[in-house]
């Protein structure tokens, strides 16, 4: 008996010694869960939630030593606290950063990043601006220069004579009106000049009155059906539609979107804008990779077992999680230098949910076709729908 329980103890003791030899890889999360990306941020924490429980799995499967940990931290859309944010997480060894949804709170990490080897992937950043060589900030999605394109083709497909904008007025929203700014020259669609707002304004109806008289002043020189809004938008497109209807003449126009507002849940389940995004037949591109069945299936968890619904970003955020994982398995000596060349050695080999995550000399997703979404009601309620896309590769619309 007395054997039998030494042997016991030992073979616990052995257990509890081969559980303590496992390595922690805790990675940082900065997600919108409040603020103007609050929408798409709460779809990005169960993605990796989700990515976090798989990776341990697959961890435990193959008998590798690690432990797989996020934590998690809310920005609150804010560049302030997102740099606050990033800080502390230094501050406890946190080598690599995944999320930073806003270019704007890139932006403001960036520099600190760069200067602390922090590794810093983005899940929905695109503003141009930050598609930088050989720094420490990688953004699993394009740059906004292929947006442009994509909804520059489509508004020459409509044959529009004019673009208004109307954009928010920071990092995302004056890098990608450069980028469309670029691609009309190569067109015959004149690019009137447009206003930005305060995206932190508490009060939209001065921007609106602005934009009124900027159209009824090109409706001058343009019909309705030649002039259409192009309208660069976070969480305040909700305010913004509740009070357009106030303004006739605007909501005769065409209006087009971005992925700052494509497929946005908020718009969708207000009732008020869901309504005039479909008055105004609200046009919104976003990237979208490959389908995979692996998005699919994680889609079907979102949906049926958290009640989330799915995005793009979600998707791109699982794959983050993956190859960030897969960047500190491979990693020897823990280097921020060596663990960034494992991840772009890594994504460049990867084919995860979004497809072939391979990047470009800036460490930015180097494809990227768009489909373009819309709000329509359907029984009684409204949904985003999309029959309509973008191939980047041979520059075409198709319908789905």
């Amino acid at each position: 008996m007395k054997k039998i329980i030494i042997f016991n103890l030992l073979l616990l003791l052995l257990i509890f010694a081969g559980c303590s030899t496992k390595k922690d890889i805790t990675i940082g999360a900065l997600l919108s869960l409040t603020g103007d990306l609050s929408s798409f941020g709460t779809s990005v924490k169960v993605a990796c939630e989700i990515a976090e429980q798989d990776i341990n799995s697959y961890l435990t499967c193959i008998g590798k030593p690690y432990a797989f940990h996020i934590e998690f931290q809310d920005t609150q859309t804010d560049p302030i606290v997102a740099l606050r944010k990033a800080k502390l997480m230094h501050s406890k060894g946190i080598k690599t950063i995944i999320g930073v949804q806003a270019s704007s709170e890139l932006s403001a990490i960036k520099p600190f990043a760069d200067e602390n080897d922090l590794i810093v992937i983005s899940t929905e950043s695109t503003a141009p601006e930050l598609a930088v060589a050989n720094d420490f900030i990688f953004r699993l999605i394009p740059d906004d220069t292929h947006q442009a394109v994509a909804i520059v083709t489509l508004m020459e497909s409509m044959h529009y004579k004019a673009v208004l904008p109307i954009w928010r007025d920071d990092i995302w929203g004056k890098g990608l009106i450069n980028a469309m700014g670029e691609n009309l020259k190569n067109t015959s669609i004149q690019f009137i000049e447009g206003t930005a707002y305060d995206p932190f304004s508490k009060d939209f109806d001065e921007y609106i009155t602005r934009l009124d008289a900027l159209v009824k002043k090109s409706l001058k020189r343009y019909s309705p059906d030649e002039l259409c809004i192009y309208f660069l938008a976070f969480d305040e497109s909700i305010p913004i539609f509740e009070v357009l209807s106030e303004h006739p003449i605007l909501m005769k126009l065409q209006w087009f979107g971005s992925d700052g507002t494509a497929k946005n849940e908020d718009i969708r389940k207000s009732n008020r804008a869901a309504q005039t995004s479909i008055d105004i037949n609200f046009i919104n591109p976003m990237y979208s990779p490959q389908e995979t069945e692996k998005a699919h299936f994680l889609g079907l968890q979102l949906m049926n077992k958290y009640d989330v619904s799915p995005s793009t970003y979600s998707s791109v955020a699982y794959d983050a999680c993956w190859l960030a994982a897969l960047s500190h398995i491979v990693t020897r000596t823990g280097d921020p230098k060596e663990l960034a060349d494992a991840f772009i050695h890594t994504a460049n080999s990867y084919y995860g949910c979004t497809g072939w995550t391979v990047l470009n000399k800036a460490g930015d997703r180097k494809f990227g076709n768009y489909d373009f979404w819309k709000i329509e009601g359907k029984n009684g309620s409204y949904e985003w729908t999309s029959d309509l896309t973008f191939n980047e590769e041979d520059h075409t619309l198709n319908n789905k």
